[in-house]
């Protein structure tokens, strides 16, 4: 239904008598604003000359005038004021050009200032105010320009620190249009001068009760202004020198606060969105936004392997990741566009997913769960999961042998080589080796290595430059050419799972990766990957998606792959495992001799 169209004559009555108070004007004041928002009634407004007239009704005061902002009648009408002004814009560049024409952007931009230092009631006039100059700044790239001029970053700092719910989206709505397709203006919001800006509207986001506008205009400005645009390093790092005022050395250690994990999650449920066109986009990889995100997974599992109780910070910092990777990896069947990820990363992405996914304690049958919880940090833990890699036998099978399969890690490590040709080790003893202890101090190393550039640059490229190094640098350390190599790589990871459904997360991202990737599939055979995922295909309490997530594994392992198919093909059964259920009523499973199938015999036959 279009909205009821006022006679000339009536409207020009409330242009006139409006700001003197009359109460005709006043009644049809709201007459006049539903006007605005048909097409047709804007278009008659403008022809009326009502662009003539806004500039005077939101006059800003003069020094001293207070009333004019903390008065009722004053308020009620510089906020129809704005109301018409923003649906006026909405009309189209032409129209809001004529507005700005009759210096009703300057008007506006010294009311903003004026409604910040009347605290009695800035808050009812910033939300018109901040709907007005989005729809300035969407109608016109000059206004824009100006808008930003004039206030970022103080003036936009001002309004962050004072955040609602009808304030938080058109905030952040200014903030994507502005940095969106300017890559300068980009650069400025996640500079540090920015930092005082973001930080509240991802904490506002973050502790909202209710969702958001803001969230989802948030997530647009992290997707397509610091993903796309290769500023993720940057954002993140002067959040972190503004969330707590932390040194160089404590950025490079990676120390997740609460703006972090907002950035991550909103990244992860961005590029998760179903829409074929945005996940096309997203895959189109910028190289430094992603080696960041892989850098940072790896610094946050590092963390958690070296904490007896793990922080909720890095253990949510370290899921939200592993949700990043996990949609950028992620190719849909019917998509015909070719993978915007480099190979080279792939490769390093995959190595260290296997090597996080080997580090892990094997998955334990639900019968053992209540005699062999483990607590957090408890030396006697049960073989990880490295013992797969090198477990491959090339004899024949033993008929006297006790244990095989996905549950066979415990005996076979027993007598496993260490990786240096040395005397057998424990896999209870990996992570005591000095490796690993050393494993959680890398970054920490690495960046002092680099602490004296920073007195020769200013501190926030600085901080940046040497940042990019250590992530280059570590990334090219996260190779492996054999099982072995393996092995000493997944030393530096935890052993227990941070969080439930960790390993699903882990299965789920070599899932996508083996996905039609040939280099990939070829990649995981070579480091003996293929067993270790065989492995995650039983029933986990702990994940209770990871056995469908593995079959997924071995599918896109197999595809197209004649290699893969046939080695997984030559496996044997070499023994069972001793069932108690069986026992208690006298049963057994052991191999057939000549089929080498499991069959069920009487205990004694």
């Amino acid at each position: 239904m279009s909205a009821r169209v006022l006679p000339v004559q009536t409207i020009n009555q409330v242009l006139q008598g409006l700001p003197m108070g009359d109460e005709t004007a006043l009644k049809n004041s709201a007459l006049l604003l539903q006007q605005s928002r048909s097409g047709e009634g804007r278009q008659q407004l403008l022809n009326t000359g009502v662009a003539n007239i806004l500039p005077s009704i939101l006059e800003p005061p003069k020094s001293g005038e207070s009333e004019y902002v903390s008065g009722d009648h004053s308020r009620k009408t510089l906020i129809w004021g704005l109301q018409l002004a923003r649906n006026l814009c909405a009309a189209g560049e032409t129209a809001c050009m004529s507005l700005v024409q009759t210096g009703l952007l300057k008007t506006v931009l010294a009311l903003l200032e004026a409604s910040q230092q009347a605290q009695s009631c800035h808050l009812q006039l910033q939300k018109p105010l901040l709907q007005l100059l989005v729809n300035m700044a969407a109608s016109s790239s000059t206004c824009l320009q100006h808008i930003w001029d004039q206030c970022f970053p103080g003036r936009f700092v001002a309004l962050a620190k004072t955040l609602s719910e009808g304030t938080a989206g058109p905030l952040s709505t200014l903030l994507l249009l502005a940095a969106k397709d300017s890559p300068p203006r980009a650069s400025l919001l996640c500079s540090p001068s920015a930092a005082a800006l973001l930080s509240p509207l991802l904490t506002y986001t973050a502790t909202c009760p209710q969702p958001s506008a803001a969230a989802g205009t948030l997530g647009l400005i992290i997707h397509h202004v610091i993903w796309q645009q290769n500023l993720l390093q940057a954002a993140m790092t002067s959040l972190t020198l503004y969330s707590s005022q932390r040194t160089c050395q404590q950025v490079l250690r990676l120390q997740p606060c609460l703006e972090h994990v907002v950035i991550i999650q909103l990244l992860a449920d961005e590029l998760e969105d179903p829409v074929a066109a945005s996940r096309s986009q997203a895959r189109q990889c910028p190289e430094a936004s992603l080696n960041f995100s892989i850098y940072w997974v790896h610094g946050m599992c590092v963390s958690l392997s070296s904490q007896q109780c793990p922080l909720p910070m890095f253990v949510q910092s370290l899921e939200a990741g592993l949700q990043v990777l996990r949609a950028l990896t992620a190719q849909d069947e019917a998509e015909k566009i070719q993978d915007g990820l480099p190979q080279d990363q792939l490769i390093t992405l995959l190595t260290l997913a296997l090597a996080m996914l080997a580090a892990l304690n094997p998955i334990q049958p639900p019968r053992r769960h209540a005699k062999t919880t483990q607590q957090p940090g408890s030396t006697q833990a049960e073989p990880s999961s490295e013992s797969i890699l090198l477990s491959k036998q090339q004899n024949a099978p033993n008929e006297d042998a006790l244990v095989s399969g996905p549950t066979a890690e415990t005996q076979m490590q027993e007598a496993e080589p260490s990786p240096a040709g040395g005397q057998p080790q424990q896999a209870a003893g990996l992570h005591s080796t000095q490796e690993h202890q050393a494993a959680p101090h890398l970054v920490a190393d690495l960046a002092s290595q680099h602490d004296s550039s920073f007195r020769a640059q200013s501190q926030a490229d600085a901080h940046n430059q040497t940042l990019s190094e250590v992530v280059n640098h570590l990334l090219s350390q996260q190779n492996a050419e054999s099982p072995e190599q393996l092995v000493r790589l997944a030393q530096q990871f935890p052993r227990q799972s941070p969080y439930k459904g960790y390993r699903c997360d882990l299965v789920a991202l070599l899932a996508n990766l083996c996905f039609r990737r040939l280099a990939v599939q070829n990649k995981v055979q070579q480091l003996g990957g293929t067993e270790l995922i065989l492995s995650q295909c039983q029933w986990d309490d702990e994940n209770p998606l990871v056995r469908e997530y593995g079959l997924w594994a071995v599918r896109n392992l197999c595809e197209g792959n004649d290699a893969i198919q046939e080695s997984i093909s030559s496996l044997r059964a070499h023994s069972t495992v001793d069932c108690p259920e069986l026992q208690q009523i006298g049963m057994k499973i052991e191999l057939d001799g000549k089929t080498g199938k499991p069959k069920m015999v009487a205990q004694g036959a």
